[in-house]
C-alpha cells in the first residue's frame, strides 16, 4: 500500500465529492486487524486529512474492502407492520425500480415476504 497512498488518497476525495452534504463519514483503517481512524463526521476533510496520517504497513485486501462509485448507489429498505392487532404471521412484500433512462437494468435482492415478531 505504500505505493498507492496517493492513488488511494485521491480516491477518497472522489467518493466524497459525490457524497451529499449531510452523509456520516467514517474512516477504518485496515491490515491484519481493523482500526477506527476517524468516527463518524460529515466532514469529508476531517476524513482525508486523517488518512494522510495513516502509515501503511504489510498487505491489505483494499480492492476487497469497498468498491468507492458501487457504494454510493446501493440503498437499504426497511419494512415494519403498522397494523400491530393483526395476527398475521407472514407479510408478503413487493419491490419494484424503475431505473433512469440510459441506465440499464438494476438488480434486487430482497425476500418475498417477511415473518411477524413475536409478542
Amino acid at each position: 500500500m505504500k505505493e498507492r497512498i496517493g492513488r488511494s488518497v485521491k480516491a477518497l476525495r472522489r467518493f466524497i465529492d459525490t457524497s451529499h452534504n449531510d452523509d456520516d463519514l467514517f474512516l477504518i483503517a485496515f491490515n491484519d486487524r481493523a482500526n477506527l481512524v476517524q468516527d463518524f463526521t460529515t466532514s469529508g476533510d476531517n476524513i482525508v486529512g486523517h488518512l494522510l496520517f495513516v502509515k501503511p504497513r504489510r498487505s491489505t485486501a483494499l480492492y476487497d474492502a469497498a468498491y468507492a462509485l458501487e457504494l454510493r448507489h446501493q440503498y437499504s429498505i426497511g419494512f415494519y407492520r403498522t397494523d400491530i392487532a393483526s395476527e398475521a404471521k407472514w407479510h408478503k412484500v413487493q419491490v419494484k425500480v424503475s431505473p433512469p433512462r440510459g441506465l440499464g437494468r438494476l438488480s434486487l435482492n430482497y425476500g418475498d415476504g417477511y415473518q411477524s415478531f413475536k409478542k
